[in-house]
C-alpha cells in the first residue's frame, strides 16, 4: 500500500498490439511517457505478446528494457537482451503430426504459419500473409514440407485468415482435435482474423505467474494492461488489471482501475549478478546447448553438450550420451575444430565414438584435437577397432594455464568429483564463458570463474544428502558460485531428467540476483 491506501505496482505487464501499440504499428507516445515516468519512480516494465523474439525485439529495444519478455501468447519467457529462454512449452510431436493433416482440411483462404527456434514458416504465399509479416516485422521462411520441421520443437501455430469469418470456419474444423485432451492444445483468437494454436497451458497469465516466482514479486503488486481475449487470464492473474477503454468488452468487465507507480526510491540490487552495460554489444562468441541432460538422456534433451563459436572457430565442451545427433542441426560435426571433455564419464564422452567412426568413414583428413583429463582415451578408444578409426582424435591434456584455441583462449581447472575432472574457462575479445563440469565446491572452480560474464553450471544434485559424497552441486550451490563469483549470467545445466527444473530455477533465484536461464537444447546465448 501507498501511504494513501492505494495499492501501488512493482511490475507493468503490458500486452502491444492494440494496448501499447497503435494502428500505425508505432509505440503511442502517451503510452511510452507514461512507462518512462513509471520506469523512473523505479517500477519495471514487462512486455507479454503473442508476437516472436524478432517481432517483439524492435519494441523492447525502443522501451529500453532489460526485463524478460512473455511471448507466444505465453508459450515462451525470453530474455531478449541475451536470447536466454527462461520458460517453454511446446506442441507435442502427435499434436503437430495431427495438425500437419488438418491443415488440408481448412477452407480456403486460412494460412497455416509455424513457429520453431524463433522463426516463422509458411508452405504458401498469399496477400493476407504478406500483411501479417509486414504488421509483425517477420520473415516468413518458405519451405516445400511441413515434415521438415522438428516434431517436438513447434512452439505454436497460427493460423491467418483472409476474412474474420474464416476465424469461425477454422476453429470449427479444428473442434474436435483441440476438444481431444491427448492432444494437449488450446486454441485462442488473438485478433480479427487469427486464430493461434497453442500448447495447453501456455497463457499469458500462466507465463506471468511463472516470471513473476522467478524474480520474487508478489502477484498483488503487478498490473496488468490489454485490450483482447487473450490478455483476459493475465489481467485475472495479476493484482492489478487496466483494460483498454476500447478494448474487448469482456476484458473491460474484469479490468480494474489502473494502478498508481510506486513510490520514488533507488534502484535495489540483491547480492550476486553483475549488471550489463546499458546497450552493450555482443562480443561474438556463441554458446548454443546442444544436450544438458544429467547421468542419461532425457525425452527431450541428449547428455551434455555444448557448442562454443567465434570467428568461425567451432568448439565443443563435451559429447556426452545421445549428442551428436542433434549436434548435425547446429554444426556439421566434420567442422568441428576442437572438443573439451570435461571427465570420462559417458553423458559426457561417449559420443565421441560414432564422431570418430563418421570422421573416418567423410574422409577427414585432420585429426580433431580432444582434449581431456589423463585416461579418458582408454574409455573411448576400442584397440579392436581400425587403424585409421582409432587414430581420428589426437588426445592432449587439459592446459592449467590460458592456451589458445584458434581464436578462443581456454583455460582448465581441477574440480572435485568422482574421477579427474577439470572445470574449463573460454575467453575472446574481452568475453569468458566458464564451464563447470561436473563438481562439488571447490576452491578451484571458484577462482577460475571469477568474474564470468556467462557460468554454465551443473546442477544435478536436486537436494543435498546429509552425509552424501559432494561431487555435484544443488542449483542453490551453483547460484552461490555465480553470486560469489560475481558472474553475470547464470546457465543451470546437467539436471537430471526426473528433476524439477522450475524448482531448480527457484532455489537459484533465492540465492542469486542476477540473470538466471535454464539449459534447454537450442538454446543460445551471447557471451
Amino acid at each position: 500500500m501507498s501511504a494513501t491506501g492505494v495499492r501501488t505496482a512493482e511490475w507493468i505487464v503490458t500486452d502491444l498490439d492494440g494496448t501499447l501499440v497503435g494502428r500505425d504499428l508505432r509505440i503511442v507516445e502517451a503510452n511510452l511517457a507514461a512507462l518512462r515516468r513509471f520506469t523512473g519512480a523505479g517500477g519495471s516494465v514487462v512486455v507479454a505478446t503473442g508476437r516472436s523474439e524478432e517481432s517483439a525485439l524492435p519494441y523492447y529495444r525502443e522501451l529500453g528494457l532489460a526485463t524478460p519478455a512473455i511471448l507466444y501468447n505465453g508459450a515462451r519467457i525470453v530474455d531478449l537482451g541475451t536470447g536466454a529462454v527462461l520458460y517453454r512449452r511446446c506442441l507435442s510431436a502427435a499434436a503437430w503430426a495431427r495438425l500437419t493433416l488438418l491443415f488440408d482440411e481448412m477452407p480456403d483462404g486460412v494460412w497455416p504459419v509455424a513457429f520453431s527456434d524463433g522463426r516463422a514458416h509458411v508452405r504458401s504465399e498469399s496477400a493476407a500473409l504478406a500483411e501479417y509479416a509486414r504488421r509483425d516485422r517477420i520473415t516468413l521462411a518458405r519451405i516445400g514440407s511441413w515434415g521438415v520441421l522438428p516434431f517436438d520443437e513447434i512452439i505454436k501455430v497460427m493460423l491467418i485468415c483472409d476474412r474474420p469469418e474464416l476465424v469461425d470456419a477454422a476453429e470449427t474444423a479444428l473442434a474436435g482435435f483441440a476438444a481431444d485432451p491427448g492432444t494437449g492444445v488450446t486454441l485462442v483468437r488473438s485478433e480479427a482474423t487469427y486464430l493461434e494454436v497453442l500448447p495447453a497451458g501456455a497463457t499469458k497469465g500462466t507465463a506471468l505467474r511463472e516470471l513473476a516466482a522467478l524474480r520474487g514479486v508478489p502477484m498483488d503488486r503487478i498490473a496488468a494492461i490489454g485490450d483482447n481475449p487473450n490478455d483476459l487470464d493475465m489481467i485475472q492473474a495479476a493484482g492489478l488489471g487496466p483494460a483498454e477503454d476500447d478494448g474487448d468488452p469482456g476484458v473491460r468487465a474484469v479490468a480494474a482501475p489502473p494502478p498508481p507507480p510506486p513510490p520514488q526510491r533507488r534502484g535495489r540490487r540483491l547480492r550476486g549478478g553483475r549488471r550489463r552495460r546499458p546497450g552493450r554489444p555482443g562480443h561474438g562468441v556463441i554458446l548454443t546447448v546442444v544436450g544438458c541432460a544429467g547421468t542419461v538422456p532425457g525425452p527431450d534433451a541428449a547428455c551434455s553438450c555444448y557448442l562454443v563459436e567465434h570467428a568461425g572457430f567451432r568448439l565443443l565442451l563435451d559429447l556426452g550420451t545421445g549428442a551428436l545427433g542433434p549436434l548435425q542441426r547446429y554444426a556439421d560435426p566434420c567442422a568441428i575444430d576442437a572438443v573439451v571433455v570435461s571427465h570420462p564419464h559417458r553423458d559426457h564422452y561417449s559420443d565421441l565414438i560414432p564422431l570418430a567412426y563418421l570422421r573416418d568413414r567423410r574422409g577427414a583428413e585432420e585429426r580433431l584435437p580432444v582434449t581431456a583429463p589423463a585416461g579418458t582415451s582408454a574409455h573411448v578408444v576400442n584397440p579392436a577397432a581400425p587403424p585409421a578409426y582409432a587414430g581420428a582424435l589426437d588426445w592432449r591434456t587439459p592446459p592449467a594455464e590460458p592456451r589458445p584455441f584458434g581464436p578462443l583462449t581456454v583455460t582448465t581447472a581441477p574440480v572435485v568429483h568422482s574421477v579427474p575432472g577439470v572445470a574449463v574457462r573460454v575467453e575472446a575479445d574481452g568475453a569468458s564463458l566458464t564451464y563447470s563440469g561436473d563438481s562439488g565446491e571447490c576452491g578451484e572452480l571458484l577462482d577460475l570463474a571469477r568474474g564470468t560474464d556467462v557460468l554454465l553450471c551443473e546442477a544435478a544434485a536436486s537436494v543435498r544428502t546429509p552425509g552424501a559424497s559432494e561431487t555435484h552441486l544443488t542449483p542453490a550451490q551453483a547460484a552461490g558460485l555465480a553470486r560469489e563469483a560475481g558472474a553475470g549470467h547464470l546457465v543451470l545445466t546437467h539436471l537430471r531428467p526426473w528433476a524439477d527444473p522450475l524448482a531448480a530455477l527457484r532455489a537459484a533465484r533465492e540465492v542469486y540476483a542476477g540473470p538466471i536461464s535454464l539449459a534447454v537444447p537450442g538454446l543460445r546465448v551471447m557471451v
